[in-house]
């Protein structure tokens, strides 16, 4: 079983995944670090913006990391984990592919895995979810963002950590081993946009088709007019309006 986490906690930092990766040769495996305000909050696609105070904006810290393949789904559990638990306070919530979790019309958590090898090999995941308030996020282009507060009164930040966490060591106990093989059903079933048509930006390539679920390795399948296709990466949307 894994063992204990180390806290720590910081009144306010650029990015909780970057102070883990700065500080990589003090820090031991299963380190997690909570910011109370983060002054540039990192999203994919190098997407930056300032968390208020009143959210949950932590990271976690992994050495030896898991292997790449099983680095890249663990941001669909985490999310997966976060939307169980907004469900389980009432809030209707769904997965966004491959590392949000969208709340009535607008995102209220994401998750940030990173990884490599200098100087030893490490895997970072980061975490926001916009408890009290929503941060405001210029240029973005996706739902807006939206906060717990805005449905139910948001839990304490520290106790929904408790929580997360339990609840990752519960579902991923060994990291050798795939982090969402047998979670694949149970994300599909509330994977937002399920059953609709999307978009899917990856780079220059744009793929257009229905959502009709994850597989076992967390890739997206998209029905499209050319048959089904599988996608490992990408940011999707819903069909913009011709």
């Amino acid at each position: 079983m894994p063992g204990t986490w180390r806290r720590i906690l910081l009144e306010s930092t650029g990015s909780t995944n970057d102070f883990l990766k700065e500080g990589l040769l003090g820090l031991s495996d299963r380190t997690v670090v909570r910011a109370v305000r983060q002054t540039s909050g990192k999203g994919r696609l190098g997407r930056t913006w300032e968390s208020p105070p009143g959210g949950l904006y932590a990271s976690i810290l992994l050495v030896p990391p898991p292997s790449p393949e099983h680095a890249s789904r663990v941001a669909l559990l985490i999310a997966d984990i976060i939307c169980g638990e907004l469900l389980r306070a009432g809030i209707g919530a769904c997965v966004k592919w491959p590392n949000d979790v969208i709340a009535g019309d607008g995102k209220i958590a994401g998750i940030l895995p990173e990884y490599g090898t200098f100087p030893v090999p490490w895997f970072v995941t980061g975490m926001g979810v916009n408890l009290a308030a929503a941060p405001s996020i210029p240029g973005r282009n996706g739902p807006p963002p939206a906060a717990w507060a805005r449905f139910a009164p948001p839990p304490d930040p520290d106790a929904l950590l408790d929580r997360l966490l339990l609840e990752l060591d519960e579902a991923w106990p060994d990291r050798t081993l795939d982090p969402i093989s047998d979670r694949a059903e149970g994300i599909t079933g509330r994977l937002w946009m399920s059953g609709r048509e999307v978009e899917v930006v990856r780079g220059e390539r744009l793929d257009t088709g229905i959502v009709k679920g994850i597989d076992a390795q967390g890739r997206l399948l998209l029905s499209t007019g050319s048959g089904m296709i599988y996608l490992d990466s990408g940011e999707l949307s819903p069909v913009r309006s011709r």
